[in-house]
């Protein structure tokens, strides 16, 4: 197990602690992150439109483990994450927090989503997306 503190700036303001819970595959990332230090009942967004509420203070952030194709899907993908962190940006971008900042953040975040696409279209022209073939 291994912390990750790359997004604390201000430990007094920055109370999330990330952990890594796994050890690296055999083709080389993680993929078992638990973060804590926080309490979603103090969320307004906790309940959904169907009156659903999920209170917690831990949560597990599971990334697909093997190739889809082989597997099935058993984890969320880098694409979906960043697909999530882009509308979030763009939303920022379209509300009273508009900032170059944000908006840089949100072309480097459709920048990494352009170079995993670009690799997904080409493994799917050579037939091997989804397989651990190269």
């Amino acid at each position: 197990m291994r912390e990750l503190t790359q997004h604390i700036i201000d430990p007094n303001l920055d109370t999330l602690q990330i952990t890594v819970e796994d050890e690296p595959s055999e083709h080389g990332p993680n993929h078992r992150y638990e973060i804590t230090g926080f309490n979603t009942g103090t969320n307004p967004s906790v309940e959904n439109a169907q009156g659903y509420s999920h209170v917690k203070s831990r949560d597990v952030v599971l990334f697909q483990q093997g190739p889809r194709g082989e597997n099935g899907s058993n984890g969320i993908t880098d694409a979906a994450l960043l697909a999530i962190l882009i509308d979030r940006f763009a939303g920022f971008q379209e509300g009273p927090h508009a900032c170059r900042e944000n908006a840089m953040v949100k072309t480097k975040l459709e920048e990494a989503q352009m170079w995993l696409q670009k690799r997904a279209r080409e493994r799917n022209a050579r037939n091997v997306l989804g397989t651990n073939e190269k």
